[in-house]
């Protein structure tokens, strides 16, 4: 059979099934429950010491003089970087609620060299509602409520204005984590991405791209017209993401998007195409 036959025969049975409510109602359970395997193939965890995260961090610290934690929360991100280094580091960490940003203060304010900004990043500055879960600090979003929430106007920069206010003109690596608004804080930060003056960047995905009207193949697309290399995060090291099999599969992920002189990051870490 030829390929153009092949392709007709597909089409009819896709328009013959397409008529069926039953069929219908199969790929839709079918499709939700494929993408809850992407998931699992895709992410080990969202612990930090599992999902890759506290891998690339063990291996970059020492070659890490300045940093940016954009979603800080608590520190637990910073804490780890802090435990690989053997010398101070110059960060800043955003952290929009008011009583997260207590706690991360008392937690990481004994460190030399770390600044703290209570205030969310995006695109532009500006004001926004921020929804907090009362019962988990992890969940706290500039895009969705989760469950019951409460509501806080919080000021919001973008990395290309705030940090001018530190005369940082380069950092060595930045990690977002802002339950949906990471795309948004990257197109607040093009100067530096246009510079290639960011070593490494990484962000997570996940369903709440979906409200936030953000796309991984969007964010991949503008990380690479800016030199960057994306590739997934996983516990064992670095994947290219064949993204045509998977689409917008908006599920938990990180990804690390590589500039040109930290490529050598990848040396025992690439894994191949997933």
């Amino acid at each position: 059979m030829s390929e153009g036959i092949y392709r007709e025969s597909v089409n009819a049975t896709h328009k013959f099934l397409g008529k069926s409510n039953i069929f219908n109602r199969i790929a839709i359970s079918l499709y939700f429950h494929t993408k809850r395997i992407f998931k699992h193939h895709l992410s080990d965890s969202s612990d930090i010491s599992k999902n890759g995260e506290e891998l690339i961090v063990s291996l970059a610290a020492k070659k890490i003089g300045s940093f940016v934690d954009v979603g800080a929360n608590v520190g637990d991100w910073t804490s780890i970087l802090l435990k690989y280094s053997d010398s101070p580091k110059k960060g800043i960490l955003y952290e929009p609620s008011p009583t997260v940003f207590m706690t991360l203060k008392q937690k990481l304010s004994n460190h030399q060299g770390l600044s703290f900004r209570q205030v969310a990043v995006g695109e532009d500055e500006g004001r926004a509602t921020l929804h907090e879960n009362p019962k988990s600090t992890n969940v706290s979003s500039l895009i969705s409520p989760r469950g019951s929430t409460e509501q806080t106007e919080v000021d919001i920069v973008s990395l290309d204005k705030d940090l001018l206010n530190f005369n940082i003109e380069k950092i060595d690596f930045l990690k977002i984590d802002t339950e949906g608004y990471d795309f948004q804080v990257l197109k607040g930060a093009y100067e530096f991405l246009k510079r290639q003056a960011i070593g490494l960047i990484q962000f997570e995905y996940s369903h709440n791209w979906i409200p936030a009207s953000s796309t991984l193949k969007a964010a991949m697309n503008y990380l690479e017209s800016c030199g960057y290399e994306v590739l997934l995060l996983k516990s064992d090291g670095l994947y290219s993401l064949n993204y045509g099999w998977y689409g917008e599969y908006f599920q938990y992920s990180n990804f690390l998007a590589i500039s040109p002189s930290w490529s050598w990051i990848k040396e025992d870490l690439y894994r191949g195409l997933i």
